[in-house]
């Protein structure tokens, strides 16, 4: 059965798409109808609640058949704890309009990284062997005004991406041509815009954490201090705690970057965490 949030959840979104009936402004009309998608992800989730937590309890290939997401996407969404969003953009290869739009790539390219103004790059910038575009983003988000980087023109970096991708896909302008295009942005690139600058630092943590589980002979140093690390992740604790502790772990890398190709990736991965959320809160000072 629907939970009482759930109901109250597609009672608002009814109610929404109802005033965007009633109202004759485009202008306005458009604006509801913006808010009826916000809405309707929010109602999208609690059902998926409801999926999860009622009897019988389905799986997530049960939900991802449904609701046209691969498994794995629509975990990923509802990890984030956000909305859930189904809905395609159309700027992929075999989009009636992509001819009107560059395509410097397949339909696979995403935003994976993006430097500030002060010359911070965040996401992944290593070993891409220079298959990648540069662009620039105008980011003046109307959603989250009080984002690290709301007002600046950022550099992103685009390219063939193998990951799960967002439904985001903001204008940027081609650093060489000036032409116009629409590229998806990856979840971690999403993560730095528009959230606290902690996720991307937890899940590197965890990635170690899991593979440092699987590593024979890891060195015990480097164990205990992941270890620690781990436990202050518990949002209990003050959030300064787990960033000492993986800052920490970061220092230690290379105690362990023989011990497996999965953890020195992993290892490598939150060190570049850890500098990017320490320039991260650089611009808070």
């Amino acid at each position: 059965m629907p939970s009482e949030v759930t109901e109250a959840r597609v009672a608002t979104a009814v109610a929404i798409l109802d005033a965007a009936r009633r109202a004759r402004d485009p202008l306005v009309r458009a604006q509801i109808l913006s808010e009826a998608q916000h809405q309707i992800a929010w109602a999208l989730r609690e059902a998926v609640v409801d999926c999860q937590d009622g009897e019988p309890r389905r799986s997530w290939a049960d939900i991802g058949n449904a609701i046209g997401l691969p498994r794995e996407t629509a975990w990923r969404q509802f990890k984030a704890g956000g909305p859930l969003v189904t809905v395609k953009p159309y700027q992929s290869a075999d989009s009636p309009l992509s001819g009107s739009q560059p395509q410097p790539f397949t339909s696979d390219s995403a935003i994976y990284a993006f430097a500030d103004q002060a010359g911070n790059w965040f996401g992944p910038t290593e070993d891409d062997e220079d298959q990648y575009g540069l662009g620039w983003l105008s980011f003046n988000p109307p959603n989250a005004p009080a984002s690290r980087f709301a007002g600046q023109k950022l550099l992103v970096r685009y390219g063939p991406w193998d990951g799960d991708v967002t439904f985001h896909a903001p204008q940027i302008t081609e650093k060489d041509t000036g032409g116009l295009m629409r590229i998806r942005a990856t979840y971690e690139i999403i993560d730095w815009l528009f959230g606290d600058g902690q996720t991307a630092l937890r899940q590197a943590m965890t990635k170690v954490a899991q593979a440092v589980a699987i590593t024979p002979n890891a060195n015990q140093t480097l164990v205990e201090l992941v270890d620690k690390a781990t436990r202050a992740q518990n949002p209990d604790l003050p959030i300064e705690d787990f960033l000492a502790a993986a800052a920490e772990v970061a220092e230690h890398a290379a105690l362990a970057y023989r011990d497996g190709a999965s953890l020195s990736r992993a290892l490598r991965d939150l060190e570049r965490a850890v500098r990017q959320r320490q320039a991260w809160d650089e611009r808070s000072r």
